[in-house]
């Protein structure tokens, strides 16, 4: 999933002793899946492509996908 904050584009960090991804610049919280738990932020983190081409993973950031795409090796 993206890492850009969907309120105003800060980037997030994850929070490994809370299993949570937390943006520093306002305080927006996300769970492990990306959706919101606490705002500013008014959406969910968006899920981005994955392609695996000649042994090399590629993240499409151009591309959004839904919450259940998987990447078929």
């Amino acid at each position: 999933m993206s890492a850009t904050c969907t309120h105003l584009g800060c980037l997030t960090q994850y929070e490994k002793d809370q299993n949570r991804i937390f943006c520093p610049c306002h305080g927006s919280r996300f769970d492990d899946k990306g959706l919101v738990t606490n705002g500013p932020a008014p959406a969910p983190l968006p899920r981005l492509a994955l392609t695996l081409e000649s042994g090399a993973l590629v993240l499409d950031v151009g591309r959004v996908v839904a919450a259940d795409a998987l990447l078929k090796v």
